[in-house]
């Protein structure tokens, strides 16, 4: 089943910030003194790391010329476009 915490997670695996594995989370034990966001002791601090990690990448891909995500398209074929090698503005990551 997939969560909320566990698709920011994916979606930021490469934006500076850790992620954790299911069994490294299973496996740690929370100290009594720290807050339990579930069985598996997410916290607010890793929400907060990863809510941070998302906006600064989304911020880094947000041209403000054209007011709109931007997006590089490598030289790849694909038949949806004729376009390579260059900056796009995907209209629904800009919406999102």
């Amino acid at each position: 089943m997939i969560s909320r915490r566990s698709a920011l997670s994916g979606l930021l695996a490469g934006a500076c910030v850790p992620m954790l594995s299911r069994n490294i989370a299973l496996a740690a034990q929370p100290s009594p003194a720290a807050p339990l966001g579930n069985e598996m002791g997410w916290n607010k601090q890793w929400d907060e790391q990863l809510l941070a990690g998302l906006l600064k990448q989304m911020n880094q891909a947000y041209d403000p010329a054209a007011q709109m995500s931007s997006a590089y398209h490598g030289p790849d074929y694909s038949y949806q476009s004729a376009l390579r090698n260059t900056t796009v503005h995907p209209i629904r990551d800009t919406f999102e």
